[in-house]
């Protein structure tokens, strides 16, 4: 019976720390726009995006942002953002992104966070659009 109790034990234990290491495929969101609109009306949007979301920006040249988002003090991620007056794409910066590992496999809320830049881009360019009608 004490032995079966162990055992039980045990694998709720692993089954605990299994569920703690999840991870994902890390994905290379891009968006054409819906309404062509200029580029820095595009920028505009990505760096209201990023800063309401508490990103950090890193560099912005024209047509290309670099921001970082920490989660904790050894946890961030480091993307570059491509975009133009039609289209944008996020894309990670590996060697600035603490939160992907040897096979690619990056933690669950990183996909989350991009989404969210992608998210939030787009809704500022409508309420854009809908100003200037």
């Amino acid at each position: 019976m004490r032995r079966r109790q162990v055992v039980l034990g045990l694998g709720l234990v692993a089954t605990a720390f299994l569920a703690g290491c999840r991870s994902a495929v890390m994905s290379e969101p891009g968006w054409k726009f819906a309404q062509k609109t200029n580029r820095e009306a595009v920028r505009e949007a990505i760096m209201k995006g990023l800063l309401k979301r508490k990103w950090r920006i890193l560099s912005d040249k024209p047509g290309e942002i670099v921001a970082r988002y920490y989660r904790a003090e050894n946890i961030y991620a480091t993307v570059r953002i491509e975009y133009s007056n039609t289209q944008m794409k996020v894309r990670p910066v590996p060697e600035q992104t603490t939160l992907i590992n040897e096979e690619g496999k990056v933690h669950p809320k990183y996909n989350a966070w991009v989404r969210n830049i992608i998210n939030d881009t787009t809704r500022y360019l409508q309420a854009n659009a809908l100003k200037t009608k």
